[in-house]
């Protein structure tokens, strides 16, 4: 038989403390039901301090808490609820979680007084001073109430009986009773704020989204000529999701009470809409949300958004490289950069007035590349200077022009190694090509 159901208050009923506990019990239950359907992980911390003086001691005690347990109990260490007493460490303790514990409801006596038994009560007895607040007269009348019955327990103790929130992990408490914590762990919240790990978390991954925006936003203004091909419609894309994720994040971090779940739902959003941007287009699977593993939770997401973002900033860019008129069929190119040379992957582009086919087949055998100081002697002798190779596809980096066939430089062939140490680039074409139209394009990747 259920010891939740409602009260029936009759006329005439003899009133025993059991109807207002039976009461108590319908409440709770009812609150804890309408909590429960709300939606999901409506329990951990919204407030933990553990007390840093006693550590030094090799003890761990909580100075305050506040948050709701698993079972739906609220709580409020030390304004409503006695602390719990210390829990003294022994020497030797490696890898192991400490949890602030509470008895189950049971059908047993749950009021722990001064004179009784130390067992699995749920609440201890204290006085309180009230008012009567119905009348002008102050009085007042001495009630005996409950506080929550706390106790602070190591991972290998039995707690079956109890319900459980992880407050800290210990590595090691050494011979001399120094307690190590590892830092990187977050125990069950409610709320971001009561993790400081948390909140620099979501701190960091707004900061990086604004760097980020800074660096687009340059990018683009810097390539507002109307060169820039796919790469440039890319960047201001990228740059439209990272403005609107950056206020997104700022909102979220202003928030008095953020419950970390909203914030995995944002964050698993943004790491989805970026993998967009990324070389394999969908995004790599994830466990999902951990509410009692908040820290392998967003380790991981934490790590995709930076690698992300900044895989944006460094992709490959390309920068058109003018080719001046040509004299005696040999166009010229400055390299105003000598880095270029090093860093980038050259392409020309032609298009001219002959079957695309033909083009493609005979153009390397017309083109003579090479610095622009050794482009003459080349000539003389009929050596072939650089090669190039025909592309299969328009590089993504490149703009879209009609007609275009990409050729790419072999950066590998031993008159490559002239251009290194020269201020140009010249480039020969044999015979007349009519309506030949050429563009030299540097790829930074």
């Amino acid at each position: 038989m259920s010891r939740e159901n409602k009260v029936l208050w009759t006329e005439g009923l003899f009133i025993k403390p059991a109807h207002f506990q039976q009461n108590d019990r319908y409440f709770e239950s009812y609150i804890n039901k309408v909590r429960q359907l709300s939606g999901p992980y409506g329990w951990g911390f919204d407030e933990l301090t553990i007390d840093s003086q006693l550590l030094d001691q090799g003890k761990i005690a909580i100075r305050s808490a506040s948050g709701i347990m698993p079972d739906g109990t609220p709580f409020n260490i030390p304004e409503e609820d006695p602390a719990p007493a210390p829990i003294d460490l022994k020497e030797g303790v490696i890898n192991q979680q400490v949890y602030l514990c509470l008895p189950i409801r049971s059908t047993e006596v749950e009021v722990f007084y001064p004179d009784s038994e130390k067992g699995l009560q749920r609440y201890t007895s204290k006085t309180l001073e009230a008012n009567d607040s119905s009348t002008n007269r102050p009085s007042s009348t001495t009630l005996m109430v409950g506080g929550l019955r706390f106790n602070i327990m190591q991972e290998n103790d039995t707690r079956s009986q109890y319900s459980c929130l992880s407050i800290a992990k210990v590595l090691e408490c050494s011979k001399d009773k120094q307690i190590s914590f590892d830092n990187s762990f977050i125990p069950p919240l409610i709320n971001c704020r009561a993790s400081d790990n948390l909140s620099d978390l979501l701190i960091l991954t707004k900061d990086l989204l604004n760097q980020r925006a800074l660096d687009l936003s340059g990018r683009i203004s810097a390539s507002a000529s109307g060169t820039g091909g796919v790469a440039e419609v890319e960047d201001f894309l990228s740059l439209q999701l990272i403005n609107r994720f950056t206020q997104l994040m700022q909102h979220l971090i202003g928030l008095p009470r953020l419950h970390p779940e909203q914030a995995y739902q944002h964050m698993i959003m943004l790491v989805g809409e970026l993998a967009s941007f990324s070389e394999k287009r969908i995004m790599p699977e994830l466990e999902g949300y951990r509410h009692d593993n908040i820290a392998d939770t967003f380790s991981p997401l934490a790590n995709l958004i930076k690698d992300s973002l900044s895989s944006l900033s460094t992709k490959a860019r390309a920068f058109n490289i003018p080719l001046k008129e040509p004299k005696y069929g040999i166009y010229r190119a400055i390299l105003a950069d000598p880095q270029l040379i090093q860093s980038s992957t050259f392409v020309l582009t032609i298009k001219a007035d002959i079957p695309s086919e033909e083009l493609q087949r005979n153009f390397p055998n017309l083109v003579k590349i090479s610095s622009i100081e050794k482009i003459r002697e080349l000539i003389m002798v009929s050596l072939p200077g650089v090669s190039i190779k025909l592309l299969p596809y328009m590089p993504r980096e490149l703009p879209y022009h009609d007609g275009f066939i990409p050729f790419e430089l072999d950066k590998n062939c031993e008159a490559w190694q002239d251009l290194k140490n020269s201020s140009g680039m010249a480039i020969h074409i044999g015979d007349q090509v009519p309506g030949l139209k050429l563009q030299l394009w540097a790829i930074q990747r």
